[in-house]
């Protein structure tokens, strides 16, 4: 008897090839899935640091600030201690505190892949804001104030104009129950915003502003606005601004005799600032403040950042500081989280809810970086 090749049934040896592309399809399926978790849970994959701009004012009058705060993106960039290749590449230019190099700098940036902007200064940031809202590109303004810079792609870490004058209108009517006031401001979008705030609280509780005078931020002598303010007869008088004339608001006011209270904006605790005015012009003055103190730290983050920025920069760090610190590694975690795509950036600062950092419980959901704001008197 002839043994003959065994064969299966046609339908049976159909069966068995419909098997093998039933696995061949069950497997390929797992290996996506494999694939998509995990390219959703560690969406940077490339070797390449991703890229962040920085316009900062590090020539000009607030030089001294823009200075700070890349001092404080650098050190957060040192101590993050990243190895993975989520690294931030940051690549900073100095806007010279002018919107027009600002947008310059801007369009360089975007030209180069930069997948966010950090900036500084109100008028910089106010004009970037529009340019950066339309490009979808996430820009996240730093030692800006003023109220009118806003955007779904527009982020802001410091404090608001609407937060100081809120706080200090309401310290002045019913702390000190003064009821007419007088202002200094600075001529600029954050004078302007200031004071349209505080115009509004005041008002509110019954007060009246009997008297605004602006300056400008380089101006040496005050002495006409000044003698103007006194002359109305304010209860108190508010100082609004920073840059080379702040100072000289303080010396002037006692040097041409005001005796009352003054209330001033969070300018007065950086520290380049407080030095410079004379403790004896400094009596009876209240200011707007973070929990921010050198001198007494309040948790370990605090610490460590002020410890390595006095060891690097050999001086002491102000509040200014410390949002830039906070605002680097919050961007960075975002990055590491949801990755450099523009929304995923957006989507993941808004996730930002009672995160630890510098300034104590974060929280970006707003669009502003909320921290507490407390009141201080600068002379006890």
């Amino acid at each position: 008897m002839t043994n003959l090749p065994f064969k299966l049934p046609a339908k049976e040896n159909s069966f068995r090839m419909n098997k093998k592309v039933i696995w061949t399809v069950i497997i390929l399926i797992i290996l996506g899935v494999i694939w998509f978790v995990v390219d959703k849970q560690e969406p940077v994959t490339s070797g390449e640091p991703i890229k962040i701009g920085a316009i900062l004012f590090l020539t000009g009058n607030q030089a001294s600030l823009g200075e700070e705060v890349r001092n404080a993106l650098t050190l957060a960039e040192q101590m993050s201690g990243a190895e993975t290749s989520g690294k931030i590449e940051l690549l900073i230019e100095d806007s010279q505190d002018d919107p027009k190099v600002a947008l310059s700098a801007y369009q360089k940036l975007k030209g180069e892949g930069v997948s966010a902007i950090i900036s500084t200064g109100d008028q910089v940031s106010y004009a970037l804001s529009s340019v950066a809202e339309r490009d979808r590109l996430p820009l996240i303004m730093t030692v800006a104030s003023a109220t009118e810079s806003a955007g779904d792609y527009v982020f802001r870490a410091f404090i608001t104009t609407e937060q100081q004058a809120t706080l200090m209108g309401n310290f002045a009517l019913n702390e000190l129950k003064h009821k007419n006031v007088g202002i200094l401001s600075i001529n600029n979008i954050f004078g302007e915003s200031y004071f349209g705030v505080l115009k509004k609280v005041v008002e509110a509780g019954g007060g009246k502003i009997v008297i605004n005078e602006g300056f400008g931020i380089g101006d040496s002598d005050l002495k006409t606005q000044i003698t103007k303010v006194i002359a109305a007869k304010p209860d108190a008088i508010f100082v609004s601004g920073f840059g080379p004339a702040y100072p000289v608001a303080f010396k002037q006011l006692r040097q041409f005799g005001w005796r009352g209270d003054i209330l001033t904006v969070n300018t007065l605790a950086i520290p380049f600032f407080f030095d410079a005015i004379a403790p004896s012009d400094l009596h009876d003055t209240y200011f707007s403040d973070t929990g921010f103190n050198v001198k007494m730290p309040t948790n370990q983050k605090m610490t460590e950042f002020i410890t390595e920025y006095q060891k690097q920069f050999n001086a002491d760090p102000s509040f200014v500081g410390a949002y830039a610190f906070d605002l680097y590694n919050l961007l960075n975690s975002a990055l590491e989280k949801c990755g450099a795509e523009a929304n995923d950036i957006r989507a993941c600062l808004l996730e930002v809810k009672n995160e630890s950092g510098v300034l104590g419980s974060l929280d970006f959901s707003s669009h502003d970086l909320k921290v507490p704001l407390f009141i201080r008197k600068a002379i006890e």
